[in-house]
Order: C-alpha cells, then structure tokens, then sequence
C-alpha cells in the first residue's frame, strides 16, 4: 500500500476525534482482551505457520451492548511460535499493531456484535528484517453479563499486507472480561 505510516496515524486520530458520540449514556473505557491467535504467513512464496497468545488494548468510547469505538493496540505480552525448521522469519514472531477499531451490537440486548479495525502493523521476527504495513480485522463475537461483569466470546479474521514482501493472514479466537456499571 502507498499509505505511509505518518499518513495512517493523522487519519486514526482524525477518525476518532471526527465519529460523533451518538448518545450520552457512554464514557472512555480500557477494555482488554486475550487471543490465542493462528498466523499464516507468506514470505516470498513460502508459507509458515506460528501459533501463540497474544493480547489487546482498548481506549475507546463505550455504550454497553450497543456500540463502542476508538484506540486499539497490542500486544503488551505474548507472541507466537512455529515447529517449522529453518523458517526464513525464525522461530518466533510478534505482531505489533496501532489502530482503530468499533465493535457494534446489532441487537443490542441480544449480545450478538461484530468488530471491524484497521491497524499499522510491525512483525517482530527472530531472523531477518521485520516487515511492517497496514492490517484488518473482521471478527464476531458473543457477550453476555454475569452480574457486574460482561464476559465475550470472538473469533475474528486478521490480514495485512507487509514490507518485505510478506503476507499475513491470523484466525483469532479472543476472550474478553469486562466491568460495568449496570
């Protein structure tokens, strides 16, 4: 992709001060949530597979069971690992990523959402340079309270274009805790 990395931030954060807040009733939370994430990577024609948990942080805008929106980044720990010998990338890889994204309840009191981000993304590599470039992320998930607490299920779909001509492709299955005020 053309679009640099200065370019990707100013619009991230234009993004966020620009979306309108569509109600009163939320407020800025940091929501957390743990992946155990499947990566299928392309480094010049060969394919490796890594596997590992990872993390996300959220500071967004948050409506419970009904729309949420703002900063995403990650990991601050984990990564992933392959049993693959002589993988050009290493043994092990990180995926670092800024960005945003907005997690949407259709039917709000149903629990039923779906999450939708666009990153910059860094592989952190054990061998080599490590490629960077913009990624996506498509997932849906479940949540539902137990008392206080709001409990989510996701499984999503990550893909990124890299430098170094690497592709990446993760399937990501998430669990989420949350706080509430109900």
């Amino acid at each position: 992709m053309s679009l640099n990395k200065n370019t990707f931030f100013i619009l991230v954060v234009l993004v966020q001060i620009l979306i309108p807040n569509m109600s009163y009733a939320g407020d800025w939370k940091f929501r957390a949530r743990e992946t155990y994430d499947q990566f299928q990577i392309n480094n010049s024609g060969t394919e490796i597979k890594y596997s590992g948990l990872s993390n996300t942080i959220n500071f967004w805008y948050e409506e419970p069971f009904d729309l949420s929106y703002g900063f995403a980044f990650g990991p601050v720990i984990g990564g992933a690992k392959t049993d693959e010998v002589n993988a050009p990338l290493g043994d092990k890889i990180k995926l670092f990523f800024v960005g945003s994204e907005i997690k949407y309840f259709p039917l709000n009191d149903f629990g039923l959402y779906t999450r939708g981000g666009i990153y910059y993304d860094f592989l952190q590599v054990s061998a080599g340079d490590s490629p960077d470039g913009i990624g996506l992320y498509l997932g849906a998930g479940y949540e539902f309270k137990v008392g206080k607490l709001g409990l989510s299920l996701e499984a999503g779909l990550r893909k990124a274009e890299l430098s170094r001509n690497t592709g990446l492709e993760a399937l990501s299955f998430a669990l989420g805790l949350h706080f509430y005020k109900f």
